[in-house]
């Protein structure tokens, strides 16, 4: 074998090492922000769980029972990610991303559920203005819980820059169609002399986003196994979802008031529309060596 093709198979096989240490950290750093998240558990969500099992079959210990097992199982979906990573570092791929795919999947699941049970919960507490409770929990139960998923599932794909931006393109979405403002929509409606039950349809619009956000969530990991075709089909179909919050946003500049809020909101509306077209017309899929 010439000294040449040595080095050159030398290069790959450090690269290669290289690519499998980088993937142990972030399945690690991801795997530990799903165990804490899921250890210390979000006393607020178990409750609302608990409520929802109330109404269904009255109070029982079996409603107890039902918020213990989500948070056990979300405890158990980060370790089973921290394995997996420890496991690829050493060289075990395979299993690794087994066990990553298991905990990443139980905690993609434990993400979609508190997104449904406390989406309503959040916009609540942006309409009353309680901003407070709003960022934190969009930042821990959704922000943070969404990163731990993100780092686990980019330990097994590829395409680590166009993953991330899709990240940020569905936090993006989930807060524009979460921080919708009933008060300004209300003035919109008066000052255009619209029928008042316009308001639930123009509300329900708006806030269709937030649930456009978790579908950009798990087209992030369709972006990481490089089909572009399909991803992009998503994000047409998201902007096309955007079209009414930005038809309300303008209508409301020019009819009604606003808010600090609202103008960040606007902001965010137009990073993100601007984020959705130079994905369709850049994204491209990744070839690895």
């Amino acid at each position: 074998m010439s000294d040449e093709r040595r080095a050159l198979q030398k290069t790959k096989k450090e690269k290669f090492k290289l690519e499998y240490k980088l993937e142990m950290i972030f399945g690690f750093i991801g795997g530990l922000i799903l165990f804490v998240l899921g250890a210390t558990g979000s006393a607020e969500f178990y409750l609302k769980l608990i409520e929802i099992g109330e109404s269904y079959f009255g109070k029982s210990a079996a409603t107890d029972t039902l918020a213990l097992f989500f948070k056990v199982l979300a405890s158990l979906g980060g370790i089973t990610v921290i394995v997996g990573s420890i496991l690829i570092g050493y060289g075990r791929r395979r299993i690794g991303g087994w066990f990553i795919g298991i905990g990443a999947g139980i905690s993609l699941s434990s993400l979609i559920i508190k997104i449904i049970v406390l989406g309503p919960t959040l916009q609540s507490y942006i309409q009353l203005g309680e901003y407070g409770k709003a960022v934190g929990l969009f930042g821990l139960e959704f922000g943070l819980l969404g990163l731990g998923v993100f780092l686990a599932f980019l330990a097994m794909l590829t395409n680590y820059r166009w993953m991330f931006y899709m990240f940020i393109l569905s936090m993006l979405a989930m807060f524009v169609g979460a921080t919708g403002d009933l008060s300004l929509l209300e003035n919109l409606i008066t000052a255009l002399n619209l029928p008042y039950e316009y308001l639930s349809y123009l509300n329900y619009l708006e806030s269709l986003l937030f649930y456009i956000g978790l579908v950009f969530l798990l087209t992030t990991l369709i972006v990481g196994a490089n089909r572009f075709r399909i991803a992009k089909f998503i994000v047409i179909l998201g902007l096309i979802g955007l079209l009414p919050a930005l038809f309300t946003i303008f209508m409301t500049l020019a009819y009604s008031g606003s808010t600090t809020l609202f103008l960040v909101r606007t902001i965010t509306v137009l990073i993100l529309l601007i984020g959705e077209i130079y994905f369709i017309l850049k994204a491209n899929p990744v070839h690895k060596e």
